[in-house]
């Protein structure tokens, strides 16, 4: 309960800090996870859908951990300078770099964060601005996203995996690179918008309640195992800000995209729920 807890938080991160649109950089589109939006009624919800961009490819991976990282890392040159201090956690798709703070190694972590992307799995990382993961102060984050294949369009990887995560505490600092290995291609196809849509607008019949959307890639936590990597859009429920009483927030995922031998639902089971 408390890692599915934990899980929740980091995403719900990532949903506040992340800057919505899609915009054309040197004949590429980079689609961003958010369209920067609050959804207060079922007609915000579908115009919304109705904007994802699903002239992409749906194209889908199956995972491989991070086998082989290992011996991938311990042959770069800049990995030498932290030789003894990479952990690597093949089945979570977790690389861990902690070492004991030196002013020579942070400035060294600092200049190789975002290369760390390319790394793990050739992608392509943006850094988000600095703030803190619980109490603890941020020294750097970085999101990564995927390009798809013969398009060059880049689709964001969202949940709390498939981002970098700096430390720098008083006297010790430390990275987590938690981005998995993708194996083979899994074509799909696009969930139709009236399908997600009718799943949906109950939700927002809850008086003084709002939806933030998002959509990409999902990538589950270092404490996790995961064997696909799926489209999704995921949405997270909270009260207006000015309504009376508690504050809570609930996260719902739905796939973006259907399998006629897998299903809809596979590598989200967690997330499952009944309309």
């Amino acid at each position: 309960m408390r890692i599915r807890y934990w899980r929740q938080q980091v995403l719900l991160r990532g949903l506040r800090l992340a800057r919505a649109r899609i915009f054309i950089s040197r004949g590429r589109r980079v689609i961003e996870p958010l369209m920067n939006h609050r959804l207060h009624n079922p007609r915000e919800l579908r115009e919304w859908l109705d904007h994802v961009p699903r002239e992409i490819d749906p194209i889908e991976y199956r995972l491989r951990g991070n086998d082989g990282l290992e011996e991938r890392v311990s042959g770069l040159n800049w990995v030498r300078e932290f030789r003894g201090h990479v952990n690597i956690q093949p089945a979570s798709g977790l690389a861990r770099i902690a070492f004991e703070r030196t002013d020579e190694l942070l400035m060294s972590l600092e200049k190789h964060l975002e290369g760390l992307g390319a790394l793990v799995d050739e992608r392509p990382v943006q850094h988000l601005p600095g703030g803190e993961y619980g109490r603890t102060p941020l020294l750097a984050e970085y999101r990564s996203a995927v390009r798809i294949p013969n398009s060059g369009d880049q689709v964001p990887v969202i949940g709390p995996g498939g981002r970098i995560l700096a430390f720098a505490l008083p006297n010790v600092v430390f990275a987590d690179v938690v981005m998995r290995s993708r194996g083979a291609l899994l074509p799909a196809r696009w969930r139709g918008v009236d399908e997600v849509f009718a799943r949906m607008p109950p939700y927002l019949s809850v008086s003084g309640t709002m939806l933030t959307p998002a959509f990409g890639y999902f990538e589950a936590s270092k404490y996790e195992r995961q064997e696909l990597l799926r489209l999704v859009y995921a949405f997270l429920l909270e009260p207006l800000p000015d309504a009376p009483g508690p504050h809570w927030r609930r996260l719902l995922v739905e796939p973006a995209t259907t399998h006629s031998d897998l299903g809809e639902w596979v590598g989200l089971e967690d997330f499952r729920r009944e309309p």
